[in-house]
């Protein structure tokens, strides 16, 4: 057993990294800090980061960014729905301007089997086009891309889940983690780079 590590714990949504010393993990006197307040309660020293392996990476203007918001990863989507890695191969690229994080040509939507309440016309519209296997951006916007913030509101909505490239990817990509479709998350990192 080592006595000295480093614990990393990586989740979905984010990372917590402490440091083991003599095998007993750093303890902060002045305690953990909840919600933005000091507790004085001895916890362990962490670190957290708000990336995990469910984070979405995306690109604009030449620059990744990661998250804020997690997706189903590609690897394991296609997995579940092997049509999508077809739908990956042929995704289109959308125009520099109108690449944001919800648009991008390896992001895809899925309903998540809630039913609207009230929602306008264009959600309606796009919600429709949204089926119960993976859509890509160019399915849903057939005719131009309207603003992203109507695709925003459904997912706030949890109308739709997003699928699109995650850190859980890149490691299907690098071999170190192959517990699904890597083929999948290949072609995805193909198109991104």
């Amino acid at each position: 057993k080592m006595k000295d590590c480093i614990v990393i714990d990586v989740g979905g949504t984010s990372t917590d990294v402490a440091k083991v010393t003599h095998g007993i993990p750093e303890i902060t006197d002045e305690g953990a800090v909840v919600g933005g307040w000091q507790t004085k309660v001895k916890a362990i020293r962490m670190e957290t980061s708000a990336m995990g392996g469910d984070s979405h990476v995306w690109i604009k203007n030449g620059v990744i960014s990661f998250g804020p918001r997690k997706v189903i990863p590609i690897c394991m989507a296609a997995a579940k729905w092997p049509s999508l890695k077809d739908k990956v191969k042929k995704a289109s690229i959308p125009s520099k301007i109108q690449l944001c994080e919800n648009i991008q040509p390896t992001k895809f939507y899925i309903r998540t089997g809630s039913k609207p309440d009230i929602m306008g016309k264009t959600e309606k519209e796009l919600f429709d086009r949204i089926g119960d296997e993976p859509t890509s951006i160019s399915e849903i916007f057939t005719d131009g891309l309207p603003s992203s913030v109507f695709l925003e509101l459904l997912i706030k909505k949890k109308l739709v889940h997003a699928i699109g490239f995650t850190p859980t990817d890149a490691l299907h990509v690098l071999g170190d983690y192959t517990e699904w479709d890597n083929e999948a998350s290949e072609i995805a990192a193909g198109i991104l780079s």
